[in-house]
């Protein structure tokens, strides 16, 4: 396990020696050539565009005679190629090769003549669902399972991969957005435990679906809770009054410094501009509204929080104004959604993730994440995060940054299993705290690139408050 910049291999451990490792990750396992060094000079493609190694280094296609002169779109000509073997090399004339897309097709294939219904649906989601059968695998095609699918609108675990693009909804996710942070002013763990309980009676009354999904005390006067949903974090924040005075206690309430604020927002009330009247009195929407607009502020939209069977008014109201003043002093309030990150993720992408953590939306920080360096399940194995913390403590690269101060790594469950689900989970980064900003400034212009574990590294600055709160 080895970084590779450029020509230098920069190895794990104080042994400095990167070829005798006992374990190797997940991508790597079968992925060795004849010396048994890892591979980086040729990629693969997992649609079979790359080289195979099994004989002697040459392409997956066997370079007898029916291989030897390819056309690639002209005529009686090999576009610039020398030999079956120089194809993939610098000797090609690229500006001869008809581009996959032009290219004609000798004949048309059933993949080219979708069912009814399916006709959006790309090939790609149709191989994925097991419905349709797979080049070189013919199997007869159930006509009447994909009408019924097409006709009742039902969706299964095995049909919703056809129409549903999971993409931006669980890229748009994140955990931060679901946690607050508590610091009680005056309060010991017991008061601390009994306004945990409070708050989860208080969210079940909110409503059925939500729920408090973990609670943990970082210090005996500071708690940690996450939430179900981001809606029901926003109501609770908003309501912090109302459980104060339930609880008699008094809070500090925090988000953690990686909550982001969503340009656009699938629920209304998660919005960055909503604001939340505090310690209202006794009221209605239509009173609170005009008294809103004598004092000059008009609202897009406005809802009182209410709490149970009785529809106990909580003394918040959230409001989307149209025009709002800091001056407003008539009133108590917050932003609850307020953050000084912001993000867009109506055109998130994955293939985005790296131009997006290199811009300086944050301040620096002593503490950068890495990303896309190991496989989330590899991080099971004991002895691979030994060594993958060793590599981050002692080798050459790291260490020429700057002094670091310490390394974490978040480990699965033994369920983990790599999906859409388990993104927000955080598994697979790397967390390091340099001495430093400095130290973190030059590893950031550094390591965003490079090659480690024969992966490309993505590199962000990290909130130190969230790090130094194990809120990772």
């Amino acid at each position: 396990m080895s970084f590779n910049g450029g020509n230098r291999r920069f190895p794990a451990g104080p042994a400095e020696n990167f070829e005798n490792k006992s374990y190797r990750s997940r991508d790597n396992r079968a992925n060795r050539n004849s010396s048994g060094s890892r591979y980086q000079e040729r990629q693969s493609s997992r649609y079979g565009g790359g080289t195979s190694y099994r004989n002697g280094g040459g392409g997956r296609f066997r370079s007898d005679a029916r291989y030897d002169n390819r056309n690639f779109g002209s005529t009686g000509s090999n576009v610039g190629i020398n030999s079956a073997n120089d194809w993939n090399t610098a000797n090609v004339n690229w500006s001869m090769v008809v581009p996959l897309g032009e290219r004609k097709r000798l004949r048309p294939t059933l993949w080219d003549r979708p069912p009814k219904g399916f006709e959006n649906v790309p090939a790609e989601r149709a191989k994925l669902s097991g419905l349709f059968p797979l080049p070189g695998q013919p199997q007869d095609l159930d006509h009447s399972k994909l009408d019924g699918i097409v006709s009742s609108g039902v969706l299964t675990r095995r049909t919703r991969i056809l129409f549903e693009d999971p993409t931006r909804v669980n890229m748009s996710k994140t955990k931060y957005n679901q946690i607050l942070i508590l610091t009680s002013v005056g309060s010991g763990k017991t008061e601390m435990e009994r306004a945990q309980n409070y708050i989860k009676d208080f969210v079940s009354l909110v409503g059925e679906v939500h729920n408090v999904k973990d609670a943990r005390f970082l210090q005996d006067n500071r708690l940690l809770l996450h939430f179900s949903s981001e809606e029901i974090t926003t109501i609770v924040l908003s309501c912090q009054k109302y459980i104060e005075a339930k609880t008699g206690s008094k809070f500090i309430w925090q988000r953690p410094g990686e909550c982001v604020r969503k340009a656009e927002h699938e629920e209304a009330i998660c919005e960055g501009q909503v604001v939340a009247l505090l310690d209202l009195g006794p009221t209605d929407e239509e009173s609170l509204k005009n008294s809103l607009a004598e004092d000059g502020i008009e609202v897009n939209w406005l809802k009182l929080i209410t709490v149970g069977p009785s529809q106990e008014f909580t003394g918040t109201a959230l409001i989307d104004p149209i025009t709002w003043k800091i001056e407003n002093s008539k009133y108590k309030w917050i932003r609850p959604n307020d953050s000084k990150l912001h993000q867009t993720f109506t055109e998130l992408t994955f293939q985005q993730l790296p131009q997006l953590v290199a811009q300086q939306d944050r301040g620096p920080s002593k503490v950068i994440m890495l990303l896309n360096c190991v496989d989330g399940k590899d991080l099971k194995n004991e002895d691979f995060v030994k060594e993958l913390y060793d590599c981050m403590t002692k080798s050459s690269m790291m260490s020429s940054f700057g002094e670091i101060e310490s390394v974490k790594i978040p480990k699965p469950g033994a369920d983990y299993r790599t999906s859409f689900e388990t993104i927000q989970e955080g598994i697979g980064k790397i967390f390091v705290k340099f001495q430093n900003v400095d130290s973190a400034r030059t590893a950031m212009q550094k390591l965003p690139g490079s090659q480690f574990n024969d992966r490309t590294v993505i590199c962000s600055y990290f909130s130190e408050r969230d790090y130094n709160m194990d809120i990772l």
